[in-house]
Formats: C-alpha cells, sequence, structure tokens
C-alpha cells in the first residue's frame, strides 16, 4: 500500500495560487465592513468557513486515499473512502500523466492510468501527492510496463488519446461550467417566479 503526503512542490504551487486571491479577499471584507459591521462579519464568517471545509477536506483526503496492490486486484481509494479497483491480471501497463484542465489555465497535476492490453482505461489514480519512492514501490509491486510522460496535456486531449480515461464533463470544463451556470440561473429564475 502507498499513501500520499503532504508538503513540497504541490502545496507550495496550490499555497501560491491561493495567495493571489487574498488581497481580493482582503478588499471585499474592507468593503464590506465600510458598509457596516455585521455584513464584514458575515463577509469573513463566509471565509473562515471555507477555510474550515477546505482544511478539513485536505484532512479527509490524506486520512483516506491510497493505492493499494492486493493479490487479485488493484484498489485505489480517494476523497471520502470512494474507491475504484481493477483485476492486477488484467492490468498490461500504467501511464504516468502530467494533466492540466485547460491550455489557458489550472495547475499541472500528476495522474496514473492503469491501462489493459487493448489501451482501455480500467482505473485512474490522481497521484499528485504521492513521493517518488511509493510510486517506485507501486511500480515494483505491479511488475507491468510504466510509460511516464513529462510532457503536460489537457484533460480533453488525453480523453482522445486514451478513450474513456477521464470524464466528459473533466475534459470539457468550459461547457460543463456553462451548463452549470445555465442551470442555476434558470433553477433560479423559477424559484423567483414561484
Amino acid at each position: 500500500m502507498i499513501r500520499p503526503k503532504g508538503g513540497g512542490a504541490p502545496d507550495s504551487v496550490r499555497v501560491r495560487f491561493a495567495l493571489a486571491f487574498l488581497p481580493l479577499a482582503v478588499l471585499g471584507a474592507a468593503r464590506q465592513f465600510v458598509g457596516s459591521l455585521s455584513s464584514g462579519l458575515w463577509y469573513v464568517a463566509g471565509f473562515a468557513a471555507l477555510a474550515l471545509f477546505a482544511l478539513s477536506a485536505r484532512a479527509d483526503f490524506f486520512a483516506r486515499t491510497s493505492i493499494r496492490v492486493r493479490r487479485d486486484d488493484v484498489r485505489r481509494t480517494g476523497y471520502l473512502g470512494r474507491s475504484a479497483s481493477c483485476s492486477r491480471a488484467a492490468i498490461a501497463r500504467v501511464a504516468e500523466l502530467v494533466v492540466v484542465s485547460t491550455r489557458v489555465g489550472g495547475i499541472p497535476a500528476r495522474w496514473l492510468l492503469f491501462l489493459d492490453i487493448h489501451g482501455r482505461t480500467l482505473m485512474r489514480a490522481y497521484a499528485e501527492y504521492y513521493p517518488e519512492q511509493e510510486l517506485v514501490r507501486l511500480r515494483e509491486a505491479l511488475d507491468v510496463s510504466w510509460d511516464s510522460t513529462p510532457e503536460v496535456r489537457t484533460f480533453a486531449r488525453v480523453r482522445r488519446d486514451v478513450p474513456g480515461s477521464f470524464p466528459w464533463a473533466l475534459a470539457h470544463i468550459w461547457l460543463t461550467l456553462a451548463i452549470v451556470g445555465a442551470a442555476a440561473l434558470t433553477a433560479a429564475g423559477l424559484a423567483q417566479s414561484v
């Protein structure tokens, strides 16, 4: 079994990304306090609740996430204890990829695709926080071909290259966000008319 570890390059990139929005949050809070004290306090309480949620989600991630190589299968466990598994005998190779949401933005992240002999995805695992020595242990335990590609690709491109590797919604993030936004606006309009 291998487990992720916090710190290092992945965390520093995410901290810098979050700190880039800090001035906007401070300006927003100041603007709310100028309007009224209670409005400003609600604003700060909202940010505190968001920070608490983010910290608890992070703690859950590191407490539950793992990849286990067992005699008959390989099991990946992720957020909230969600898991997936595939037959160990069916794995012909593992593709280690660096993937980003879109060409114009996002933080590159490492993913593992467990592929069968025909190149179909059996399982995928978010591997950004696994230390290199843990991935070496996984590679040795699986004893299959391991392709590591340092080139950064989008989810959409990987999905074209390896059908079924990532869900449609992730590969087409802008369309997904537009659909969710349109649905939210429609629901708000319907709620307002009732």
